[in-house]
């Protein structure tokens, strides 16, 4: 049962709304300290980042972000691993206690990208 909701969950984060971008930032985990890589898209359930710090499905980490204005503190966690090519990895990461805030700016900055592709 838990398994059938757990993908039910996955399903609808893949269809929400995502970003493509760019953007190197510097992440911190437990397991791996301080490492960057690159967010190359982005949606309210999560981000999906390229690295050549190889992490664990189920690692947790934490970065800032300034999606608008101020900065947002952010969590997410590993939920899936593609290896790109040798020591470079892409990984599928969902946000963690995303506070209100942040939420709502993640959100903003997605809506204005997608509008400014239309137009």
């Amino acid at each position: 049962d838990c398994k059938v909701l757990e993908m039910i969950e996955i399903l609808q984060r893949q269809k929400e709304l995502r970003v493509r971008m760019a953007k190197e930032s510097t992440f911190i985990s437990e397991n791996h300290g301080r490492f960057t890589g690159t967010i190359q898209n982005i949606s309210v359930g999560g981000v999906y980042l390229t690295t050549n710090t190889r992490l664990d499905v189920g690692e947790h980490f934490e970065f800032e972000y300034s999606f608008m204005k101020k900065p947002q503190e952010m969590q997410a966690s590993v939920l899936r691993e593609t290896v790109i090519r040798d020591d470079y990895f892409g990984y599928g990461c969902q946000f963690a206690n995303l506070p209100k805030s942040a939420e709502r700016d993640v959100r903003q900055f997605v809506y204005r990208q997608q509008l400014n592709k239309m137009w």
